[in-house]
């Protein structure tokens, strides 16, 4: 576990998140047992020992950073196998995802320019109109943002996967990232600064709370749901396929994409309309309709 915090640390963004899961649930049942003696049952003790207390989306990150540690472990030589093959992902019912209607998008970035207006308001918006997570936002540094060819782009050397992706910036975010510019810290290279010398900001959950309020969006609405959101209006306008949003999420799997891919019924309407006016002519459901109805 000593050789993975060093690698975390550089090649995580969520890297509190590991160190915490390491200092609170392994480092107590494992700081003795060497590497090589953990087996499956080591593992899954951890894990139903969390459940107790924990909801099942917690417990499936802890298994994450179990898993991953021991795939690490076996790149580098450490162990011959990976004691956590057989440790099965717990069915997830804990959160009810949100998505924000057309019209509360509207009034999500209204509250956001009427308020405070500052990088955590600003951080909020980029995450609504991008898809990129909170975390990568705040992060972003001047160095990784770019334009060529009129083209914005900003490039995230670490993401929540460990690996770099390059995040292409549509003309709304630019606007946001050009009001960041006129407010550019001095020796600072965050996009998001804070008004600590030299830091980026935290996530905005104060930011973020006044800005439902002050936008009348209360309902059971988390940061994050900012980022289904912006898969979920780009599917239902019928102008981008999955395979496009799976990419602008930075997704590597399509099943990841597919579960924010929340269909309204009056798009699935639209999509099922399209083969009963090819089938047979609307004029002509019309005329039956008519006759059926004298």
């Amino acid at each position: 576990m000593e050789h993975y915090v060093p690698y975390a640390t550089v090649n995580k963004l969520t890297v509190r998140n590991d160190l915490g899961i390491l200092k609170k649930y392994l480092y107590p049942e494992w700081k003795t047992v060497p590497l090589t003696r953990i087996s499956q049952h080591h593992i899954q003790r951890v894990l139903d020992s969390a459940l107790v207390k924990l909801k099942p989306a917690t417990v499936n990150r802890i298994r994450s950073c179990i898993l991953r540690m021991f795939r690490l472990a076996m790149e580098w030589g450490f162990v011959e196998k990976h004691p956590g093959t057989y440790i099965k992902k717990l069915k997830e019912n804990n959160v009810k995802q949100r998505f924000i209607s057309k019209d509360e998008v509207v009034m999500f970035i209204q509250a956001c320019d009427a308020g405070e207006g500052g990088a955590g308001a600003n951080a909020l918006k980029v995450a609504l109109l991008t898809g990129m997570r909170i975390s990568e936002i705040c992060q972003s540094q001047w160095k990784d943002f770019a334009i060529e060819d009129g083209n914005a782009t900003l490039f995230l050397p670490h993401t929540k996967a460990g690996l770099a992706r390059t995040v292409l910036i549509n003309n709304a975010a630019l606007t946001v990232l050009e009001e960041q510019s006129r407010r550019r810290k001095r020796n600072n290279p965050y996009i998001f600064a804070s008004e600590v010398e030299g830091k980026a900001i935290t996530r905005p959950k104060k930011s973020f709370s006044r800005i439902k309020e002050r936008a009348g969006i209360l309902e059971h609405l988390r940061i994050h749901d900012l980022r289904h959101s912006f898969a979920s209006i780009l599917i239902n306008s019928g102008k981008a396929t999955l395979y496009d949003v799976q990419h602008l999420l930075g997704h590597h799997s399509p099943q990841t994409t597919t579960r924010y891919a929340h269909i309204q019924s009056s798009r699935l309407r639209f999509v099922s309309e399209q083969l009963g006016d090819f089938v047979l002519p609307r004029k002509l459901i019309e005329k039956e309709i008519r006759h059926d109805q004298t």
